[in-house]
């Protein structure tokens, strides 16, 4: 199987939201994380322990579902970076979660625009990968 390359940023339980940025491989039946720093080591999925995997609705991000005992349900590969789930600290907002939210909400749809076919790719060589399962 030819591998397949792409920058995102990992998403998890054990990650936080702002993620961690890096490299994702599909090879050896596998989804190979390589971290950009040095303090995190690779994250290797093997395609058999992936329940499913989907692409987020309306954004580039890629989730799979795993089963594996003690580590998160779900990491999610972000292809462009996570936004911020928080306004700065200079706007003054009344419901300030609720603007984060929408803020987020347009930055990812803006990097729909230029990831979604790229994410769709991963999906279906994935699943091709699997022998056709989903």
């Amino acid at each position: 199987m030819a591998s397949r390359e792409s920058t995102v940023w990992m998403v998890s339980a054990r990650t936080g939201l702002d993620g961690r940025k890096g490299t994702l491989v599909l090879k050896d039946r596998a989804l190979v994380f390589r971290p950009e720093s040095d303090r995190y080591g690779t994250s290797v999925f093997k395609l058999t322990d992936v329940r499913r995997t989907r692409r987020a609705r309306a954004s580039p991000v890629l989730e799979i579902h795993l089963d594996i005992p003690d580590s998160p349900r779900i990491v999610a590969f972000y292809f462009v970076r996570p936004p911020p789930m928080r306004l700065p600290d200079d706007k003054f907002r009344l419901f300030p979660r609720y603007f984060a939210r929408r803020s987020a909400i347009a930055l990812l749809r803006k990097g729909n625009a230029m990831k979604r076919e790229e994410v769709i790719e991963w999906i279906e060589e994935i699943e091709q990968a699997q022998g056709g399962r989903a």
